[in-house]
């Protein structure tokens, strides 16, 4: 079961992908890399900080390879967020600001911008100023939904990575159609679901369509205007 749940979170929670991806690619200067019979693939002319991949297809291949038990005990485990089919309104809500920018950064230098886009109902990403483009179609990233996790962070032992502290509580922000209301999140332990609650504890629904999970440090400020 142990297994099956390590799967759900990282299929579910697609960061922690991410951040495993740039863990290695910092290390592993070539075409393509293999940690625990997953293949990520480097884009050959990038640079390998942040452009290591894997898919849905490869992880599901390595479970049945590992013979990792592929059953959940609750069907709940294997959903994330609850999405809605019709748009989320937030503008009704008393705790809602408009959110037509949003800044959410990393460090003193790095940081990710979402404007949005009235015309898609679309956020567009940005990275440290500069749009963020789809190496292929050159399209440019965006969203439906934004969660804000406001998280703590330190250094592991190796002194090399960073340890993103996920497990707890903290707050953050929930941002769809141009508005934003002030969440919380909790996790019991690593192998259990993030759950996003509204101030008064009801789970969030979210509108359907794509949506990024932003992680930042406690410290650092999140402006949504």
């Amino acid at each position: 079961m142990q297994d099956i749940i390590s799967l759900i979170s990282v299929l579910n929670q697609m960061r922690y992908l991410y951040i495993l991806a740039e863990a290695l690619t910092l290390r592993v200067m070539r075409q393509r890399l293999v940690l625990t019979g997953l293949t990520a693939s480097i884009t050959e002319g990038l640079a390998t900080e942040h452009t290591a991949y894997t898919s849905l297809y490869r992880l599901k291949s390595a479970v049945q390879e590992k013979g990792f038990n592929a059953e959940a005990e609750n069907a709940s485990d294997t959903v994330l967020l609850n999405y809605d089919v019709s748009d989320v309104d937030l503008s009704k809500r008393e705790d809602s600001v408009s959110a037509s920018s949003v800044y959410v950064p990393y460090s003193s230098y790095q940081y990710t911008t979402f404007t949005y886009d009235a015309a898609s109902g679309n956020y567009l990403r940005f990275a440290s100023g500069e749009p963020s483009l789809d190496h292929e179609t050159g399209e440019q990233f965006n969203t439906k939904n934004i969660i804000v996790q406001k998280i703590t962070h330190s250094m592991m032992d190796d002194n090399y990575c960073w340890n993103l502290h996920t497990v707890g509580r903290g707050e953050g922000y929930y941002i769809t159609n141009g508005y934003a209301v002030p969440i919380q999140w909790s996790k019991s332990d690593r192998y259990s679901k993030t759950v996003y609650t509204y101030a008064d504890g009801t789970e969030i629904n979210v509108s359907d369509g794509r949506t990024y999970i932003e992680v930042s440090d406690v410290t650092m400020t999140v402006e949504v205007e």
